[in-house]
């Protein structure tokens, strides 16, 4: 059990910021989360010489649910992602 820390001392918090190596690991994230060892000949082979532009519109919709996971990040100052706001969203 940890002794409580003197008075003075403040617990350290969250950094709130994403810096450039964060941003750029959250992206390797979803585009090796997405299988992208698998996906290119499937797709490919189904959507013919448009596979790129779908990658792209993929990749743009990805970017939109990052933007949205922010976006309600950023109103709460506790640790607890989706659940979190599951749980203010509709209660316990």
């Amino acid at each position: 059990m940890e002794a409580p820390p003197p008075e003075g001392k403040r617990q350290p918090t969250l950094r709130r910021a994403l810096g450039r190596w964060d941003l750029t690991a959250i992206g390797i994230n979803q585009v090796i989360g997405s299988a992208i060892f698998l996906m290119p000949s499937q797709v490919a082979h189904a959507v013919g010489g448009w596979s790129c532009l779908a990658f792209l519109a993929m990749g743009l919709a990805s970017l939109l649910v990052a933007l949205c996971f922010a976006e309600v990040s950023s109103r709460f100052e506790s640790t607890g992602g989706p659940y979190l706001y599951t749980r203010a969203a509709f209660g316990r």
